[in-house]
């Protein structure tokens, strides 16, 4: 759900997410535009990689706001556990967020 939201989004678009666990089709999202993701609140808006992998792979300029991203995994020759910033030209801004249980493998 949350890979096809990004997906069918378009550049410059506010997701927002309802409070709830997010688990399916969660990892290796990748976020190719501008946007900004913001959950209802970061304590019940939650994104669960169940160590599958990591969340985000990061192309665009993305802004996530009130989230809990948990479980990400990270593999033994890979870089960042939850989000990997591959524009490497910036840094996602990430106000008001919990990152918990990143594992490295």
């Amino acid at each position: 759900m949350l890979n096809k939201t990004i997906t069918d989004s378009n550049n410059g678009d506010r997701i927002i997410l309802d409070s709830g666990i997010y688990t399916n089709n969660v990892t290796d999202v990748i976020v190719n535009k501008n946007l900004t993701i913001v959950g209802k609140d970061k304590k019940n808006t939650i994104i669960d990689a169940r160590q599958q992998g990591k969340i985000f792979r990061i192309y665009g300029q993305v802004t996530l706001i009130n989230l809990t991203l948990i479980n990400g995994y990270l593999g033994v020759h890979e870089n960042g556990g939850v989000i990997t910033n591959m524009k490497k030209t910036g840094v996602p801004i990430i106000p008001i967020i919990l990152i918990l249980l990143s594992i490295l493998g």
